[in-house]
């Protein structure tokens, strides 16, 4: 009874390990199923995690790109705005250089009377204080005047500047044969102009207007009192 017992148990043992054989490699094959798995999503995470990095990188590198390029471009425009106001700080030095620096009186000196005239020498002065030479084409000389014993009175629309009603003379005092009157910088130029004044007049305001080649003319003017000594 003894052997048969003994090979009953072995019997057991093999039953045992041969149902329980294809149970572990079950077992062993789900664990390495859910490791593979595992090591699967772990991997593709992986994969997603980088791409992401790689992504966000680009995106950064995209953004640091766009921020230099915007920078160069904010320099760029920087130096153009500074080389434009360069040009025109220097085009308005220029224009300074050549814009007219003129200072203009007139004075006017009596002579008499002479059979009821006055002579009259006007003389128109021009300073120069700029740097470039400055061309008169033509220098217009009016005289207006106030008769004694004429009641005074505003000029109409222009009150209360005075009227002087009655026009005396009015010319060029440039001679005619030349082109123009050059004043050079730095330089005091006086223009005399003589004529004849009746006597009749008490009051007279002369305006001098000195035209440019290249510019809108200036003026000036003065009132002058004729003498009272006439017989």
């Amino acid at each position: 009874m003894e052997p048969a017992s003994a090979w009953n148990s072995l019997e057991i043992i093999k039953l045992v390990f041969s149902t329980l054989t294809p149970l572990a490699i079950l077992l062993l094959g789900i664990w390495i199923n859910i490791r593979l798995h595992k090591f699967e999503q772990d991997r593709e995470a992986d994969r997603r995690e980088k791409k992401q990095e790689r992504e966000e990188q680009k995106c950064i590198d995209k953004e640091e790109k766009e921020s230099a390029r915007q920078k160069e471009e904010r320099a760029c425009e920087e130096r153009a705005r500074r080389y434009q106001e360069k040009k025109e700080k220097e085009l308005i030095q220029n224009e300074q250089i050549h814009i007219p620096h003129i200072e203009f009186t007139i004075q006017c000196i009596f002579f008499g009377p002479q059979n009821g005239m006055y002579i009259a020498e006007f003389i128109l002065n021009v300073h120069n204080r700029g740097c470039t030479a400055q061309r008169f084409p033509r220098i217009i000389l009016r005289v207006l005047g106030i008769r004694s014993g004429e009641r005074l009175s505003f000029r109409e629309g222009n009150e209360p500047r005075l009227r002087f009603p009655e026009k005396i003379f009015e010319t060029d005092v440039v001679p005619k044969d030349w082109d123009f009157i050059l004043v050079e910088p730095g330089i005091k130029h006086d223009i005399n102009f003589t004529t004849i004044i009746p006597h009749e007049y008490r009051f007279i305001i002369a305006r001098a207007e000195f035209h440019y080649e290249k510019y809108l003319p200036q003026s000036t003017e003065k009132v002058f009192e004729l003498p009272l000594n006439y017989c």
